[in-house]
């Protein structure tokens, strides 16, 4: 949730950049992949009962693959759904004037 709602909020703050611009919106949402996998990774070592150093940089490679993935797969949706709902949510923004 944390990482979700910071991934927002820079959303967010950017949004205006974000809409121009479809290069910085891949970007982002491909860094976006690698911060929320940084975030679990540290959970993952929280789990284990104290944060320590070497366990997250073990835990960080391990999760490379699913990083990529988280990557990768965010790209391909913004690609795919980016144009659609950004319209769809530009009108409900006009309708009700927020």
């Amino acid at each position: 949730m944390l990482a979700w709602g910071l991934i927002g909020l820079f959303a967010g703050l950017m949004c205006e950049i974000l809409k121009k611009n479809r290069a910085a919106l891949y970007i982002f949402g491909a860094l976006s992949g690698v911060f929320f996998s940084l975030v679990m990774d540290v959970w993952t070592v929280l789990w284990t009962g104290a944060f320590d150093s070497s366990l997250y940089i073990s835990a960080i490679i391990a999760a490379v693959p699913h990083t990529i993935i988280y990557a990768l797969s965010n790209v391909i949706f913004l690609i795919l759904c980016a144009k659609p709902m950004g319209q769809k949510l530009e009108r409900l923004k006009i309708k009700y004037g927020v």
